[in-house]
């Protein structure tokens, strides 16, 4: 009788390596989330933008260069931004046809970035990870 392990413990090594990973926060998100994150992604971009040139984040959309251009406007997105300051932004992101169904992303200086209330959605929804969008069931 072979007593050695070795064999047994590649053999569940080979398994592990064909279970697929656990899912991405955009994975489990539904489909008609997609424009949402799209536009907080490009929003967050030109907030860091924007602090790059002023050296703080701006709640004034209007002030932001968006890439693709056009995404802090959209007919079925909107955007939010709730809070910024010198070390940080939190804004809110949902679709025009379902606005209780937000998403939620911040960003900014300090692990974790000194802001104000936790970044959540209307519904209660958490971000925990800066510049990672979280999104409503």
């Amino acid at each position: 009788m072979n007593l050695n392990p070795l064999p047994f413990r590649i053999g569940l090594l080979g398994l592990l390596l064909l279970v697929p990973g656990p899912l991405t926060a955009q994975d489990s998100l539904p489909a008609r989330l997609q424009p949402v994150i799209t536009r907080l992604r490009a929003l967050a971009a030109a907030e860091w933008a924007y602090n790059d040139r002023w050296d703080l984040f701006t709640d004034d959309l209007s002030s932001l260069t968006l890439d693709p251009p056009g995404a802090a406007v959209s007919d079925s997105v909107a955007l939010l931004v709730t809070f910024a300051n010198a070390s940080g932004w939190i804004a809110l992101g949902w679709t025009k046809g379902d606005p209780y169904r937000q998403c939620v992303m911040f960003g900014g200086y300090g692990d974790p970035p000194t802001l104000p209330d936790p970044p959540a959605t209307s519904a209660g929804t958490l971000a925990v990870e800066p510049d990672v969008p979280a999104c409503d069931d």
